[in-house]
Formats: C-alpha cells, sequence, structure tokens
C-alpha cells in the first residue's frame, strides 16, 4: 500500500517471468573474455546471442560451462556483459538482480484520472495564492469546453473531496484561464461563510 501511495500506481504484480516486458541482450565482456576465449571469441559471442533460460540458470549459479574445439570454458558473470531494454510501453530498472518494470500503457481512464488530479493540483494552489486557510471549505466554479468535463466528470467527487470543496459549478464569466494538461480552464474559488 505504501509503494503504491508513494509511487502513485493502481496496482502491484509480483511476476517470476519478465520476458514478455523487457528485451535480455547477453554480450561478451570484451576485456575480460578476449585473453580466455582468443579465437573462439565469436563463437561465444554468437553463443550467448541465442543463450537458453536454462543456461542462464546455470550461469547465476556459477555452473555453466561451454566447450568449443574440446576445450570446456567455465562461464563466470564476469565475461557477460548484461543488457536490458524495455519492450514498448513498459519501462525497465534492474538493480542487484531486482527487476521493476513500470507499465506506461495510458488507457483512457488513466488520462482522465490524470487530469482530475491535475485540477486537484492547480486548485490547491489557487487556494494558497488566494490566500485560503488550511481547513477553509470552498465553491469550484470552472469554465471549459465539454471535452475537458466529460473527462473529469467521473471525478468530480474526488476533486471536491481533496480540495474542500462543497460544490464545482460550471459558471461561462470566468475570464481568466489557465492550461491543464492541454485543456484552457477557468477556475474561481469562493469561501462558504
Amino acid at each position: 500500500e505504501l509503494i503504491r501511495e508513494e509511487l502513485n500506481v493502481k496496482e502491484i504484480v509480483y511476476m517470476k517471468d519478465n520476458n514478455e516486458y523487457m528485451n535480455t541482450l547477453y554480450k561478451p565482456n570484451f576485456k575480460v573474455c578476449g585473453k580466455i576465449f582468443g579465437k573462439n571469441m565469436k563463437r561465444f559471442s554468437d553463443y550467448l546471442e541465442n543463450i537458453s533460460d536454462e543456461e542462464i540458470k546455470l550461469l547465476n549459479s556459477g555452473k555453466l560451462v561451454v566447450s568449443f574445439d574440446g576445450v570446456d570454458y567455465p562461464v563466470k558473470e564476469e565475461y557477460i556483459d548484461k543488457r536490458i531494454s524495455s519492450k514498448e510501453g513498459y519501462d525497465v530498472a534492474v538493480e542487484n538482480n531486482h527487476v521493476v518494470i513500470l507499465n506506461t500503457h495510458l488507457t483512457d481512464e488513466l488520462i482522465s484520472e490524470g487530469l482530475a488530479r491535475e485540477t486537484i493540483s492547480k486548485i490547491q494552489n489557487l487556494r494558497k495564492t488566494t490566500g485560503f486557510e488550511i481547513m477553509d471549505r470552498i465553491v469550484i466554479y470552472y469554465y471549459s469546453d465539454d471535452e475537458y468535463y466529460n473527462k473529469i466528470k467521473n471525478y468530480i467527487d474526488m476533486i471536491k473531496k481533496e480540495t474542500l470543496a462543497i460544490d464545482m459549478i460550471k459558471r461561462d464569466t470566468i475570464k481568466d484561464k489557465m492550461l491543464i494538461n492541454e485543456y484552457e480552464v477557468g477556475i474561481e474559488l469562493e469561501k462558504v461563510k
């Protein structure tokens, strides 16, 4: 729950197989491997391009051995340069064999929620600059096009709760506008007496 809240993510899923979300490329660490594999360097490089999951398990446990021309080469982790890249729609970070994958696919619902959260942020800033006390109840007056309203309409209760607003009312006479994501929105706040 703490991780979800701090990172502003919807769900955390623990996975055993990350291949759906990331690409892993194994290359020789040429500085180390050149003197070990010598003329078999190209063969070792080709071998790593097609290394299997089972062989990777052997590598991680220190038991991987490859053979070229009848010569056995115990393969150590420092022989390999492991490169990880995320597949489209994901961001991947790896540290000490721990992998974190962030799904960056944006659904219409996530876009709308993001717009609502940005609206809350703008209203909170406006509360501060207007000099309202932290517990003051307010009425929010707004003006924008129908597209903006249609995007945030399912989050009106959340906006009101987060900003201590008792109501959010459309008003056509608001002149000053601000940019909330790509929408021009007029917002005025009124303190409830």
